[in-house]
């Protein structure tokens, strides 16, 4: 079966068709979720997933819910051909012009919410907390200026877990805050060095299933500091921010003044998001396509949230 929620109803329905896999709508009425279909199907059975794509809080109501979980990562790997490799490119240091606050600060803070806990470690997955913290951008992801990482941080030193090519520019920076580099994947051993008389600080709905499966040994405090400390903005990030919104303020007027121009010889929606993006583009408000998608569709396409006229009606 395959769950999706009310934005993909119509394009679900019409790509599994005679496929034999079932749609359940979620929040829809009678429709179980996941958790329910296996506990009532699976009770007792085994469960194979990546268990690097569920969070430990998931993993965790599975086998409440009476699977047994087993790691089948090669299952997709197998059988998808062609398969892209991770994103190579490079990270990039954020200039505190734009930060704000220095790594050094934020380490420090981190550092002294892990001691109320008296934690000996701190994980970070959720690579929006690793660019924040340690002032590190990246272009692995589309509309999203992060790099592919995790981040360990202890009491004296912190761990990057990051491709070597895909470090080097941030190299120097890191080792200023006595923060060593390590390959992307070592973190599944690293965390071996844990065990029942340490106390790790992680968030148990972000951290994957797999590095809980790690730490499960050890006194684990659910708790992720940076999702607060980067709550609560400084005064270049709140400058900063004011600026993003005149500019922003700037595309959506002269976007509204392009619309009504060429309303009388009418325009596709890829017409229009082409014209949005050139407008974004030209104020810098876009970078390398953008970090934003443009969702925009009309009439019998207004429905279908991911519509690309360009690659045909989904």
């Amino acid at each position: 079966g395959l769950w999706t929620d009310g934005r993909y109803f119509i394009q679900a329905e019409r790509q599994l068709e005679g496929s034999g896999i079932d749609l359940f709508k979620m929040r829809e009425p009678g429709v179980p979720t996941v958790n329910e279909f296996i506990a009532e199907n699976i009770r007792g059975g085994v469960l194979g997933a990546d268990l690097r794509t569920i969070s430990a809080s998931e993993g965790m109501e599975l086998e409440k819910g009476g699977a047994i979980l087993k790691d089948c990562r090669s299952l997709i790997d197998g059988c998808w051909e062609g398969r892209p490799d991770l994103s190579a490119e490079p990270a990039y240091v954020l200039p505190m012009e734009l930060a704000g606050v220095s790594s050094s600060d934020k380490l420090g803070a981190v550092r002294a919410e892990m001691a109320k806990c008296d934690a000996n470690a701190c994980i970070f997955t959720d690579l929006a907390d690793i660019a924040w913290l340690f002032n590190i951008r990246g272009n692995d992801v589309k509309y999203l200026p992060v790099a592919l990482s995790y981040a360990i941080v202890e009491k004296q030193k912190a761990y990057v877990f990051m491709d070597a090519a895909k470090a080097a520019p941030i190299a120097a920076h890191l080792k200023a805050l006595d923060t060593e580099i390590l390959p992307y994947d070592a973190i599944y051993e690293f965390i071996g060095r844990y065990g029942e008389k340490d106390a790790v600080m992680c968030a148990l709905s972000i951290l994957n299933y797999k590095l809980y499966q790690g730490i499960a040994q050890c006194r684990v405090v659910d708790m992720d500091p940076v999702q607060l400390l980067k709550a609560v903005k400084n005064p270049v990030e709140l400058e900063n921010m004011r600026k993003t919104h005149i500019k922003d303020g700037v595309a959506v007027t002269r976007f509204m003044h392009w619309a009504k121009t060429h309303a009388k010889e009418g325009y596709t929606e890829m017409q229009a998001a082409d014209a949005l993006e050139e407008i974004l583009h030209l104020l810098t408000l876009e970078r390398e396509g953008g970090f934003v998608g443009h969702v925009l569709a009309d009439a019998a396409a207004a429905a279908l949230v991911n519509w690309a006229e360009r690659l045909g009606a989904v």
